[in-house]
């Protein structure tokens, strides 16, 4: 599907501000009221409002990364070691509520987590090539779905997943996006994009690459393109998140944010 941009067009995505990284970024996300939670290599969890101020800020006391990190969907926050196969639940101020490591009997071994809207986690096990939703509070997997006839066990590369408007997105570098209800049932996939960082907000699927932000429909419609103002190396970009009239994109050593005009 090619993407156009309207006739007329005259939105652009402006950056307003950018700010130096000091230690490379594993996982980003955003909060209903759309600040920007990030997660270094360092083991630092840094949340920032849309200017770019930092709000507040949370270390683990184990001596790793989260790998994964999701807040969009409660007001809580999920922080995900996947090394350690441990979890952090914590609330908006970054408090923490709940921890624990997964169970071994339940979970053989988680690849990618999110929060599901009732509070649960959604995993991906790479053991047993399932997607799983586990209720950490009785320790149990409520929710099993076989994955072996819609990923490649040989070839397959899960780095995201995020529930988002009742719907699940789990983000396959081979396969493309995988999309299932909220109940686990599997609905579609979307194919591959070129450039597989990308941001789901307002109906849409965002990614760019660097001279433009397109977004794509995730129901129906035609996809669109936005220019971006100054330009950027698409492949330097790490994570992508878009609230409302802000566009995150994270590199290896900057956060730039850009505002529609």
């Amino acid at each position: 599907m090619g993407f156009t941009t309207l006739q007329g067009q005259t939105t652009t995505w402006q950056q307003i501000k950018s700010l130096s990284i000091s230690a490379p970024i594993a996982a980003a996300s955003l909060d209903k009221q759309g600040s920007l939670l990030l997660a270094d290599t360092q083991g630092n969890v840094l949340k920032y409002d849309t200017q770019g101020r930092l709000l507040q800020q949370f270390r683990s006391q184990r001596s790793s990364a989260p790998s994964h990190i999701a807040a969009q969907n409660t007001l809580n926050l999920l922080l995900f070691y996947e090394d350690l196969q441990y979890f952090i639940i914590t609330d908006r101020f970054l408090n923490p509520i709940a921890q624990a490591f997964l169970d071994e009997g339940q979970v053989r071994r988680a690849a990618a987590a999110t929060l599901a809207a009732d509070g649960q986690l959604w995993l991906f096990d790479e053991i047993d090539f399932s997607l799983k939703k586990y209720d950490y509070r009785f320790q149990e997997v409520t929710l099993q779905v076989a994955l072996d006839r819609l990923l490649d066990p040989k070839g397959y590369q899960v780095h995201t997943m995020q529930e988002y408007q009742n719907r699940l997105y789990l983000q396959d570098t081979e396969a493309g996006l995988l999309i299932f209800d909220n109940l686990g049932n599997y609905q579609q996939t979307l194919p591959q994009l070129h450039n597989p960082v990308a941001a789901y907000a307002d109906a849409f699927r965002y990614h760019t690459d660097g001279i433009q932000l397109f977004k794509t429909p995730l129901y129906q419609g035609r996809p669109e393109s936005e220019a971006l103002q100054p330009t950027l190396a698409s492949d330097t970009v790490k994570h992508l998140l878009v609230y409302g009239q802000h566009a995150y994109f994270i590199t290896e050593k900057h956060l730039l944010i850009y505002r529609k005009m």
